[in-house]
C-alpha cells in the first residue's frame, strides 16, 4: 500500500501515559504517511502519569517511539520537537 505524502505533519499533546491517549490512533496515522518534517509539540508524554507505581510503558508507547525512528531511518523524516 502506498503512503500518503506530506511536506510537514504536526502532532501535539499526545500525553503518553495518560489513560486519555490517542495513542493507538496516533501511531496507526504516522504508519501510514510519509512527511520530510515532523514536529511533535506540547506534551508528547504525560510526565505526571508516568510517574506512579502502577503506570508502566507499555508495548503501545515503544511502538509510536518505533514508528516514528522508521520515519527517520527509512524515509528521511526530519524531526522536530517544540515544548509546550
Amino acid at each position: 500500500m502506498d503512503r500518503i505524502a506530506f511536506k510537514s505533519i504536526v502532532i501535539s499533546d499526545v500525553h503518553l501515559g495518560s489513560p486519555h491517549s490517542k495513542l493507538v490512533e496516533v501511531t496507526k496515522f504516522l504508519s501510514m504517511v510519509n512527511c520530510e518534517r515532523l514536529i511533535m509539540a506540547g506534551d508528547i508524554i504525560d510526565g505526571w502519569q508516568l510517574k506512579s507505581e502502577e503506570d508502566k510503558w507499555t508495548l503501545e508507547e515503544s511502538m509510536f517511539f518505533r514508528v516514528i525512528m522508521k520515519m527517520m531511518e527509512k524515509h528521511g523524516t526530519e524531526v522536530i520537537y517544540v515544548t509546550g
